[in-house]
């Protein structure tokens, strides 16, 4: 080969290369694989208590924190991810990763019910969500 079919070649080589290199996906992309990117937190507070009409015609509301509530967090097809217990004052927290959940409570049989559940929840990376729970206690 002559020195300028030589240059050709790792011309090309080159070009290629950097072709390659440019269509490779990037890491921090928003496609980035959602079990290695940073995880979110769910956080919120239970509540138990009559929930409306009743409050309405008697003031403010009247809740307690529930304590000891465990909340199950489901993927969508409803394959459980995680739980929690609420702590003394009805919080909760997890770190999950990115991603969309259901939230639900497990039965709680006569202590009342949650309207509002299950819930749609969206964990974003390195981001806080807040999904507080008002338990209808059914007494008013």
């Amino acid at each position: 080969m002559r020195i300028n079919e030589w240059g050709r070649l790792l011309l090309a080589a080159t070009l290629l290369a950097l072709i390659v290199l440019d269509l490779a996906p990037d890491a921090s992309s928003a496609g980035a694989d959602p079990q290695t990117a940073a995880p979110g937190v769910l956080t919120g507070r239970v509540t138990r208590g009559p929930v409306t009409p009743a409050e309405k015609a008697g003031g403010p509301p009247s809740s307690e924190p529930a304590a000891g509530v465990r909340i199950i967090i489901r993927r969508p097809s409803g394959g459980e991810v995680a739980t929690a217990v609420t702590g003394k004052e009805g919080e909760y927290r997890l770190s999950l990763p990115p991603g969309n959940y259901q939230v639900d409570l497990t039965p709680l049989g006569h202590r009342g019910f949650a309207r509002e559940l299950p819930a749609p929840v969206s964990i974003s990376p390195e981001r806080e969500t807040r999904l507080d729970i008002r338990i209808d206690t059914g007494m008013r």
